[in-house]
């Protein structure tokens, strides 16, 4: 039986969730099975040494080429690479699955989108340089009805794909994040960075991902302020860059917390640093997934999260693996990360049932329902 030749387009492998998942899936389906190719809108990213060297790269645009000034380039570049394949994955929302689905259907072959965050709410969070932001709503309209079929990376974000744009259910499969358990906890193990130790002699609150707007980032840095008022001392480690960084210096500034939080940009090992917080905290105001919360559960550390649309109370069980609190509260979620940082029985409660709820997520349960698929197209 041949293989099955399957096309991932991103726009870049940056240090992002998604893209995460995306090298995740290159690196585990099936070889016996599938054929894999990955093409970048941009030559950039930190993820470039996670690939399997098995899988085929190709690039579009390189150093200072701006996408919006060379579409047309950049189709032709996709269009002549999806000749030799015969699926087409827009491994995000959005570009990548614009280009997939204009590609596929004018080659006449298969097309799958991965949508992995709440589209609306995105939508209206992108920044004001972003070239299309005008268009998304009308492509996104036209365009999602029309794919093949639809991973959803939760059943919140199916739900509002269907409630929003008219698509139906059976176009849609919701699949769950991977993680790499034994990845993670092999990382885990590692010593800490020996400028961090000091940060660790007191309780320590912790979070990851992007600085931009969605993570709430501002919230979780005003909900920290109140616990040092409260005497409850404790160290937040922020770990990501972004747009949103010198606001966010500011903010901290402003607070007088420049001893206590800590914004130590994108660390290509976070999961020591996970593992020996006192709490991990999402903070954000919309989300997909949140893989890295699957990910601090796989390590036993206690969660505090959001309620936010979509993907925490799933993987949370509804507050049975994790505390959950309204979004944009910062009183809420200093309350909530000081009952876990006071109380001893609730965060080992929480710790022990981290890897239990964390399993579901592993690769050998999730990678099987995205082949069946590729092989079902």
């Amino acid at each position: 039986m041949s293989k099955r030749r399957i096309l991932f387009i991103l726009n870049n492998l940056e240090g992002g969730g998604a893209e995460a998942v995306v090298v995740n899936l290159l690196n585990n389906l099936d070889r016996e099975r599938f054929q894999l190719g990955l093409f970048l809108l941009k030559n950039e990213g930190v993820y470039f040494d996670r690939l399997a060297s098995d899988i085929c790269v190709h690039v579009a645009l390189c150093g200072h080429h701006r996408l919006h000034k060379n579409l047309l380039r950049v189709f032709r570049k996709i269009l002549k690479v999806s000749k030799t394949y015969d699926v087409l994955i827009g491994g995000t929302e959005l570009i990548p699955s614009y280009f997939a689905f204009a590609c596929g259907k004018w080659l006449r072959k298969p097309v799958v989108s991965i949508l992995h965050t709440a589209l609306g709410p995105y939508i209206k969070n992108l920044r004001p340089e972003d070239k299309f932001s005008m268009f998304h709503p009308w492509l996104n309209s036209y365009i999602y009805p029309r794919f093949d079929k639809i991973v959803a990376v939760s059943e919140g974000t199916a739900n509002e794909l269907t409630k929003n744009i008219n698509i139906g259910p059976a176009k849609i499969n919701t699949i769950f994040n991977p993680i790499d358990l034994d990845f993670i906890r092999q990382k885990s193990s590692e010593s800490l960075p020996s400028w961090v130790v000091p940060i660790f002699e007191e309780k320590t609150i912790i979070s990851v991902g992007r600085l931009s707007k969605q993570k709430g980032f501002d919230i979780l840095i005003r909900a920290h302020a109140l616990l040092i008022e409260k005497c409850l001392k404790q160290h937040l480690i922020i770990l990501g860059e972004g747009p949103e960084r010198s606001r966010l210096e500011e903010l901290t500034q402003r607070l007088g917390l420049e001893k206590t939080a800590h914004l130590l940009g994108f660390i290509d090992n976070p999961y020591p640093l996970i593992k020996k917080a006192s709490v991990f905290c999402l903070s954000s105001r919309f989300e997909g997934f949140a893989l890295v919360i699957a990910e601090a559960l796989s390590l036993g550390t206690p969660v505090v999260s959001t309620d936010c649309p979509y993907g925490p109370s799933e993987i949370l069980a509804n507050g049975k693996y994790g505390l959950l609190t309204p979004v944009n509260n910062q009183e809420s979620l200093a309350s909530s990360i000081g009952q876990v940082l006071s109380d001893a029985d609730l965060a080992r409660k929480f710790s022990l049932n981290g890897p239990e709820a964390a399993s579901q997520f592993a690769f050998e349960k999730i990678i099987p329902q995205y082949e069946r698929v590729l092989e079902n197209l």
